[in-house]
């Protein structure tokens, strides 16, 4: 995990004292895919280790697609933080354009990406697929509307996608293991964007959630009494009220 990845663009803001990288793991693909991080204390080394990992994820879905990741060291709750995260987009605009696919992590959400996307002059975070994969035009928004599409109840496929998957494989194991979803009993950690995906997935099938926690607090019912369902409604950080 410590080998150097392929590609990486490091970059300082001295205005906003922010330090950012994009981390492309293997330039051999034509595309790169990997979300954005919003992190106080955050490395480059630790960025590589998470491009890597994507990596690992794209071989076992076999897609010829290199895995990336860009992050910021930077406080989240900074009233700076989209000026940051612009002006990063900015610098690495060319890459959004042609070879890295941008998505959320921790700290950061869709609805922003894509606005801080319009406001530089690109179409989406995603733009990079249809130079990369050849689409048209008309292709590509095809496909990118499937993603600002309601699957369930207001929640879009792209909010949804990431979360969905942890809460789907969570599932299968507990059906290797024998358990029945509506007997079994789950916390959550995180109340970002995957997890708030995942407990939708896990509430779909029943689970009961029991806990769910951010980096500050941990709230959390034996009797499964927590308005779950209310703090989703919200979209926003529950456990800081």
């Amino acid at each position: 995990m410590n080998k150097e990845a392929n590609f990486i663009v490091e970059y300082f803001d001295e205005k906003y004292d922010a330090h950012a990288w994009l981390v492309i793991d293997d330039l051999s693909k034509p595309l790169a895919a990997g979300g954005l991080r919003v992190k106080d204390g955050l490395t480059k080394q630790h960025v590589i280790n998470m491009a890597k990992n994507m990596s690992k994820k794209m071989k076992i879905c076999n897609l010829n697609v290199s895995g990336a990741k860009s992050g910021i060291d930077f406080n989240p709750k900074s009233p700076n933080k989209k000026q940051v995260i612009l002006r990063f987009m900015k610098a690495i605009k060319p890459f959004l354009e042609t070879r890295y696919s941008m998505g959320s992590d921790l700290n950061t959400n869709m609805r922003e990406l894509e606005e801080i996307a319009h406001e530089i002059g690109l179409k989406s975070v995603k733009a990079a697929i249809e130079k990369a994969q050849g689409l048209s035009k008309e292709q590509f928004d095809k496909l990118s509307s499937l993603l600002q599409e309601a699957v369930i109840d207001k929640w879009t496929l792209g909010e949804i996608r990431a979360g969905y998957a942890v809460a789907a494989s969570a599932l299968s194991a507990l059906r290797f293991l024998g358990k029945k979803p509506e007997e079994s009993t789950a916390v959550v950690q995180g109340f970002g964007v995957l997890a708030k995906a995942c407990i939708i997935g896990l509430l779909e099938e029943k689970v009961k959630i029991l806990g769910i926690s951010d980096q500050d607090k941990l709230l959390y019912s034996p009797e499964n009494k927590l308005p779950i369902k209310e703090y989703l409604e919200k979209k926003e950080q529950c456990c800081r009220k």
